[in-house]
């Protein structure tokens, strides 16, 4: 039928031109999907009483059921003589654990199921470790996805070192989350605290309409440096001089990293000891193309 699922959160469901007067004569038939159990939210309702009706569960609608369960298809129809400007109706989950009850909302264009936090700022939506920027608590749980996730692209602001490398985990369709995953589409993103107290781990992930770089050039933390002629190349401290000795570190992540093959233009370093890295294993000249 003419009744209309909102754009901007995909939970609730309008009647025809909503918050516009619907037609006469019209009628919708709708229905939930997946095993879970949704509750009613009715947030606006405004129609010809006794005349026209929304049914759920058999009943005409009233203030009554809501956060009632939806355990029946959910009908509209009107008559043909007056109209309204009609109503929004949603469909909540609730998720319960062990320890607590916390609902699945939408904020910013994120779905979050867990205590996980949604802000919106502008220009981009971000989710953010519960109770950021403090530490989280132990034995939480989150699963997170955003709204047309395949066309907005992840950024990592803020990744507290450490999360990921303790028996907490941040992953994006399975794999760790780190800085290397700036500028890729959104999938899905899961995160868990083991059950010993946190040691001071926090994160927050932004949702972007387009990368905020371009694909192919890099990210850096540290002294190292991108050749300003061609960004798609990063350089030790000072080359092609000597970099300095010391205790100097960096950490390298390219943007769209998964679809580009490494180039080693000029490689001299200490002999035995390989100080860079790519992905845990040490980078020789021999590394080119992976």
């Amino acid at each position: 039928g003419p009744c209309t699922v909102d754009t901007l959160d995909c939970e609730c469901v309008t009647s025809h031109r909503f918050p516009y007067n619907y037609g006469m004569g019209e009628s919708c038939n709708m229905s939930l999907h997946g095993p879970d159990t949704w509750y009613l939210s009715v947030e606006s309702y405004d129609v010809e009483e006794g005349y026209d009706y929304l049914t759920v569960n058999g009943v005409p609608y009233d203030p009554s059921l809501n956060g009632q369960p939806v355990d029946g298809n959910v009908t509209w129809t009107s008559d043909f003589a007056v109209a309204a400007s009609g109503w929004k109706m949603c469909a909540r989950r609730t998720v319960t654990t062990s320890t607590t009850t916390t609902r699945t909302f939408n904020l910013g264009g994120w779905y979050v199921d867990g205590p996980c936090e949604v802000e919106r700022g502008e220009g981009k939506e971000c989710v953010m470790s519960p109770g950021f920027p403090s530490a989280y608590g132990e034995d939480l749980r989150c699963e997170m996805s955003i709204f047309g996730g395949p066309t907005r692209y992840l950024e990592v602001e803020y990744l507290e070192e450490g999360v990921g490398l303790r028996t907490d985990s941040l992953t994006m369709d399975g794999r760790e989350v780190g800085r290397r995953d700036d500028g890729r589409p959104i999938g899905t993103i899961a995160w868990s605290s083991d059950d010993l107290a946190s040691i001071g781990g926090t994160w927050k992930l932004c949702a972007l309409e387009a990368p905020r770089q371009q694909a192919g050039t890099w990210g850096v933390q540290g002294p190292c440096e991108v050749d300003a002629d061609d960004p798609e190349c990063v350089m030790s401290p000072n080359f092609p001089g000597n970099y300095a000795a010391g205790d100097l570190r960096c950490t390298m992540w390219i943007y769209g990293g998964s679809a580009r093959h490494l180039e080693i233009t000029r490689m001299e370093m200490e002999t035995g000891f390989p100080p860079l890295f790519m992905g845990g294993a040490p980078v020789f000249p021999d590394s080119e193309g992976g």
